[in-house]
């Protein structure tokens, strides 16, 4: 998991490390891209070239309410050009 927005030493991140996930060290390493909405950065740019499922920061919360790692759900994955598509 890679996010462009979370701290690695914060408590969401820690709380997703206690779930399994595993806090990428960069863009190539990813399974998923964390996002809150799309934009062109260079970890995003970066992260496309490998082809990781992108999730709207939702997921995460979605996670942290369940207490586990949830499967993919069309309500989670950003599609189009703008966070309004998902």
């Amino acid at each position: 998991m890679l996010s462009p927005t979370t701290n690695p030493g914060s408590s969401v991140t820690q709380r997703l490390q206690q779930m399994g996930a595993v806090v990428a060290s960069g863009p190539k390493d990813c399974t998923f891209l964390v996002v809150d909405r799309l934009a062109r950065t260079e970890k995003f740019l970066c992260a496309m070239a490998v082809g990781p499922a992108i999730v709207h920061e939702r997921w995460v919360k979605a996670c942290i309410l369940q207490k586990k790692l949830l499967r993919m759900n069309p309500l989670f994955v950003l599609r189009g050009h703008n966070s309004s598509t998902v």
